[in-house]
């Protein structure tokens, strides 16, 4: 897990305070840095940053805690109370199946939203998505686009990620995303990404020059066999007869 902590400490002792706000997204373990629209610049100068000196932040916040950063634009300190509101009506209609709601201005009328859902799928994701559109239009707000993600639990876990790659290996991570996908309708290509480049630091993983990823001895050491009609082997070599096929 991010330690926030000193991410803020970091960002007060670079006094920037166009950074209004800084929280942590704990289904993916991202950092929010919420900066009001009226502060972002072409050129940063004191009290004012520019979407450059954003992006230095983000890949300092990286390189120096490990963390991955977000910026979460607002128009102003009224922002919070619209996110709020519209996160307690969505919560009081789904039964609090919406862990969390991000909002991000990309102009004064026009938001683009981020959902951590429980046991999300696509019935419940078109429902959210239709309420949430009636929910900003009284405010006279456009929805620009919406990202999902399911709490953890509905996501593949590392030895699940390494069983689809032994049987269709070598794969790249679009293809892989879309093997997935069937099982775990909220799983993103950065979050992929980032397990991915996880498992290859752990030496789970290598990457080929063309993107495409095949296990070390280490993990099919690690991933069992057997004789089952469900095991990773007989698996891929149906996978290996489909592609002759």
């Amino acid at each position: 897990m991010s330690d926030i902590k000193k991410v803020k400490k970091y960002l007060e002792d670079k006094k920037y305070d166009f950074i209004v706000d800084v929280r942590h997204r704990p289904s993916d373990d991202v950092i929010l840095l919420y900066v009001l629209q009226k502060k972002i610049l072409q050129k940063a100068r004191k009290g004012y940053t520019s979407n450059r000196q954003l992006e230095f932040i983000k890949k300092k916040i990286s390189e120096e805690y490990g963390a991955n950063a977000e910026v979460v634009v607002t128009q102003s300190e009224d922002h919070f109370d619209l996110e709020a509101g519209v996160f307690q009506i969505i919560n009081l209609k789904f039964d609090d199946r919406v862990i969390a709601l991000y909002m991000s201005f990309n102009s004064e009328k026009c938001v683009s939203l981020w959902l951590d859902v429980v046991g999300l799928n696509q019935e419940l994701l078109e429902d959210i998505e239709k309420h949430l559109r009636s929910i900003l239009a009284e405010a006279n707000v456009l929805v620009n686009a919406i990202s999902w993600t399911s709490t953890e639990s509905d996501m593949p876990t590392f030895p699940a990620i390494l069983r689809e790659i032994k049987i269709c290996q070598p794969i790249d991570l679009d293809g892989l995303l879309e093997i997935l996908h069937k099982n775990y309708i909220s799983i993103s290509d950065k979050w992929l990404n980032r397990k991915l480049d996880q498992l290859r630091k752990k030496g789970f993983l290598r990457r080929e020059k063309n993107g495409f990823y095949v296990l070390t001895a280490l993990a099919l050491a690690s991933i069992p066999a057997g004789t089952r009609h469900t095991s990773s082997d007989i698996e891929r070599a149906l996978a290996l007869g489909k592609r002759k096929w």
